[in-house]
């Protein structure tokens, strides 16, 4: 599928395969839901070149579909257009009726991430994944939004265009829709993005939802490979252009505490197909600052306590307690400092809704429905 006019989509059954290991939650109280107000208008464009050769995006779009085949899913895929960021993002919609939400991926991930969990909520909500500039099939972003190593930048000039990235993103897609307001759902580097936007838009975000240690959270000291990974210079152009192999996804993902048979070979087979075949390790590097040294998470990054305060929407963290960035700990107190958030811990590593798909689907959706008691 190339542009929204040729995507399809089927029926979505209420729950896929499931691999969910041994979890606890933590009651979560009730919230009330606010009403949205009418959307705007949308701003649904055709898709732009990709910038990719025909193979690699073809190859690409084959191993996509296979993994979103395993739930008996197929995304319809709309290109938006971001005026005040200078960019378009291509959005898979998955589910026709409902509230929306808004899926914000990980770092060098894109919307595909989400397929475990958004084929479990498609049923009650209107599911809109985006592939963040740069990630995935979007292009790469504007050279004004390039803020990392090579761009000639002084580092503190790049922590803040990336904190203004982070603040107008997700409020941009949403004009870009036409959706006034919606739920944001949002894990790792996105959950910074998203825990940005609720602070900067309260108006725009309904509820938020936060998988797994959110990049600006304290936590536990941070494992080598992200550490490396976040370094410049030769190391890290390396690390973007290297191919990677089935075995290599595996032990990243044993890095990150996620159990490779829990993605499934269609979802292990995308992951490389993302990293081969696409530019959105590269495109990542430039964009996105660096957010951790060889000591750990720089300073810069880190979210305040008065950004917290400001976020009005009802929140919930799910957080596995074998998150590699943050367990138990880390966990109770990043979200004490939210106001009213509520706190799932799930037996799962750094992507729970992997780990234990049923379980945070349910938790989600009834926190979504307000039903959270």
């Amino acid at each position: 599928m190339s542009t929204a006019d040729r995507a399809a989509t089927t029926a979505l059954p209420p729950s896929g395969p499931s691999h969910d290991v041994a979890d606890k939650a933590t009651p979560c109280g009730p919230a009330a839901a606010v009403p949205s107000p009418p959307p705007a208008a949308p701003s649904v464009v055709p898709a732009p070149p990709s910038g990719l050769r025909p193979a690699a995006e073809a190859r690409y779009r084959q191993a996509e579909q296979r993994w979103w085949d395993t739930f008996g899913v197929r995304p319809v895929e709309r290109w938006v257009e971001l005026p005040g960021l200078g960019t378009v993002v291509r959005v898979l919609e998955v589910g026709e009726g409902g509230p929306p939400v808004l899926f914000l991926h990980g770092a060098s991930g894109g919307a595909t991430s989400w397929a475990p969990l958004a084929a479990r909520l498609a049923g009650r909500h209107r599911c809109l994944l985006v592939d963040r500039p740069g990630c995935g099939l979007s292009p790469a972003p504007p050279r004004a939004l390039r803020f990392g190593s090579g761009s000639g930048r002084r580092r503190a000039d790049a922590v803040d265009g990336f904190a203004a990235l982070a603040d107008e993103l997700a409020v941009a897609v949403l004009d870009g829709l036409g959706v006034e307001r919606a739920a944001l759902v949002a894990t790792s580097l996105g959950g910074h993005f998203g825990l940005r936007a609720s602070a900067a838009h309260p108006d725009r975000v309904e509820r938020l939802v936060c998988l797994g240690w959110p990049v600006g959270a304290p936590g536990d000291p941070l494992p080598l490979t992200l550490r490396l990974g976040s370094m410049g210079g030769l190391l890290g152009r390396l690390g973007a252009r290297l191919p990677v192999s089935g075995r290599a996804v595996h032990r990243t993902l044993k890095r990150l505490g996620i159990e490779p048979d829990a993605l499934g070979p269609a979802g292990v087979a995308w992951m490389r197909a993302l990293v081969n075949r696409t530019p959105t390790v590269a495109n990542e590097r430039a964009a996105v600052p660096p957010v951790a040294g060889l000591r750990g998470q720089r300073s810069e990054v880190l979210l305040s306590d008065s950004l917290l305060r400001r976020i009005e929407a009802p929140t919930m963290f799910v957080w596995g307690t074998d998150d590699p960035f943050g367990g138990t700990e880390a966990a109770e107190a990043f979200a004490a400092r939210v106001p009213g958030a509520r706190l799932c811990l799930v037996g799962a590593g750094h992507a729970p809704w992997i780990d234990a798909p049923q379980l945070v689907a349910l938790t989600t959706a009834a926190f979504l429905a307000g039903h959270d008691d």
